[in-house]
């Protein structure tokens, strides 16, 4: 989702006792407010995962203008470690994490599936992110686990690859580890690609937005605007919103712009002197993951 910036992290030792989610917060407390799209790691850790989920909560936020999806995996020899360990990253909301086999080197699943994930964002954040193949050699005939154990550490929060006869993965399906919000209610969209465009769409108003602020301009009521090229009414940012839900529809981004056009409000902010308050929502639309069809034929 646009630039992916890729920043220098000086490494931190943290001695005591503590745990493996403590560790991780206290260790990224150390890095600072760092802007990123995707950063990944070889983390085995549950406890860890939620550590990472403690601390974007804290740093990563619409406010702040900041995003990042955290890409992991957890190794572990059997389906039962694996969802033994997933109650430990149920609201890990800000993380994708994939089941990794002994057979498999962690540190290229996460690598050729993060590639492979910023490579279709780049091209269009609704794409579905799934369906690809790692070249990350072949897993073990033990390793290859059953579509119903695939379905079951799915429904538990992992990302799942699937593997042909001859052992090669292909990342099947992918989500983000949530499985609950954190007051403990179902989630209603695990999907990985929302993250992704709620960014996208937050940049892109962002970006259409900043010339109002980023060059001298005079906020003045509707009715009042003059011939200034400094003079800006609410109608005027209204229209750059529209402008913007209707091009983000063009890009498959947004569905249905009209209705989103509808419900853009923008007004002086009565509060605080030189603000303007805008409030707008859309739908995004949806990756095309599956098809159903109930076929009936007769002779």
């Amino acid at each position: 989702v646009g630039t992916v910036t890729v920043a220098a992290v000086d490494q931190t030792i943290i001695t005591g006792s503590v745990t493996d989610d403590v560790l991780m917060e206290q260790t990224l407390a150390t890095i600072g407010d760092i802007e990123f799209d995707i950063v990944f790691g070889t983390l085995n850790s549950a406890a860890g995962i939620q550590g990472w989920e403690t601390y974007a909560a804290k740093t990563w936020s619409a406010t702040s203008e900041l995003y990042g999806i955290y890409i992991t995996a957890k190794q572990a020899s059997s389906a039962s470690a694996f969802v033994t360990a997933a109650s430990d990253f149920t609201t890990a909301s800000k993380t994708v994490v994939f089941p990794c086999p002994m057979s498999l080197s962690p540190a290229r699943v996460i690598a050729e599936a993060a590639a492979n994930i910023a490579v279709r964002t780049q091209i269009n954040p609704s794409l579905p992110l799934r369906g690809w193949s790692l070249g990350v050699g072949t897993a073990a005939v033990a390793d290859r686990l059953p579509q119903s154990v695939l379905d079951t550490l799915f429904a538990s929060g992992y990302s799942t690859i699937s593997y042909d006869r001859s052992g090669n993965p292909t990342i099947q399906r992918t989500r983000i580890a949530a499985t609950q919000s954190s007051s403990g209610d179902a989630i209603s969209d695990s999907t990985l690609e929302t993250p992704f465009q709620a960014a996208y769409v937050a940049k892109y108003f962002r970006t259409a937005l900043a010339p109002y602020t980023d060059t001298p301009h005079i906020i003045v009521d509707d009715g009042n605007e003059t011939p200034s090229i400094y003079i800006v009414s609410p109608s005027a940012i209204k229209g750059t919103m529209a402008h913007g839900f209707q091009d983000l529809e063009d890009l498959g981004v947004i569905d249905d712009a009209t209705a989103a056009i509808k419900t853009i409000i923008v007004e002086k902010d009565t509060q605080v002197i030189g603000r303007v308050n805008i409030q707008a929502s859309g739908t995004l639309t949806a990756a095309l993951n599956q098809i159903a069809l109930n076929l009936s034929v007769s002779k």
